[in-house]
Order: structure tokens, then sequence, then C-alpha cells
């Protein structure tokens, strides 16, 4: 994959009042910081994500090619301790290809946990965590998992394999 082409072509493709990357090099639907929007704490500062994801899939498409993983925000997070083993991350990457005869956390291939504000970030590391065991936990036939944590403008990436061993 050549991401400086897709970068270019980012730069390039749609209208210029709305291309996917700005001419102030930020991303469509983000010119300012999640964290300078008013209200702050608003899980709407990353409901754009989904038009970012989407025009990155766009850009990369090669030979007219049907992506393989769709982007989803949750409708309707769970904060706090409320969650349990049938709360959805925040954002996650679904497999296109699962029939949906299987389970929600079968279908997710990568987790995301946001915030917008970085103090937020050690809960947003369990949060994520207990998705990728959950995710881990649907499919025995699966050896690992990705997932996301955002804060702000900062993004760090997790990954939980299996560490099983085959009987000798």
């Amino acid at each position: 994959m050549a991401t400086h082409k897709i970068l270019n072509k980012l730069k390039r493709m749609g209208t210029k009042s709305r291309r996917p990357i700005t001419k102030h090099n930020r991303w469509w639907g983000f010119n300012v910081d999640p964290i300078d929007r008013t209200p702050a704490i608003d899980l709407t500062s990353f409901s754009r994500l989904a038009d970012v994801a989407r025009d990155i899939v766009r850009a990369g498409e090669i030979d007219g090619k049907t992506p393989t993983l769709s982007f989803c925000n949750n409708p309707q997070p769970v904060f706090g301790y409320g969650r349990d083993e049938t709360c959805l991350p925040d954002a996650y990457l679904a497999l296109t290809s699962v029939p949906e005869s299987r389970s929600a956390w079968e279908m997710i291939a990568v987790s995301g946990e946001y915030n917008v504000q970085e103090w937020y970030e050690n809960r947003n590391v369990l949060k994520v965590s207990e998705s990728m065991c959950n995710i881990m936990r649907e499919d025995p036939r699966r050896r690992f998992t990705y997932g996301f944590t955002i804060e702000d403008t900062e993004m760090k990436l997790c990954e939980r394999a299996s560490w099983l061993r085959r009987p000798s």
C-alpha cells in the first residue's frame, strides 16, 4: 500500500470545501481539536471519524475491490461502570464477510474507545482491553485482535494475542 499516494489523493479528492484533508492539513470535520469544542465532554466530537474512515477506504481502493472492514460508531455507548460483556465499544471496525448469525463480538476486528479529555486515558485503555478480551473469548479460533484509544488528538494502538500452545 502506497501511503503517500493515498495521502496525496485525500488532499485532492472532493470539492474544495469538502476535501478529506483540508488546506490546513486537518481532517475534514476536525477544524478544531476535540477538547476545544463546546461542550468539551461530547461524544459527537468524534462522530466525523466515520467520514474519515470512509474517505480513507475510497482513496485506497484498488481495482474496485470491496473493503473487508467497515467503520462503525456505537450509537449508544455506555460510560463508566454500567458496561458489561454485551456493551459494544465506542467505535469498531466490523468484518463485512462474517455471517449475521454470529455474535456482534465475532464481527469486530478492531475495537476503539475515545474521550475528549486526556485524563480518561487509563479508563479508555481498560475499556478497550475489556472489548479485546470479549472478542477473543467469543471466537476461540482467533489468534489476535487490535484496539485503539483516542484522547483529544492522541491515538494509541493496542494488541492482544492468544498465547495458547499446541499440545505436543
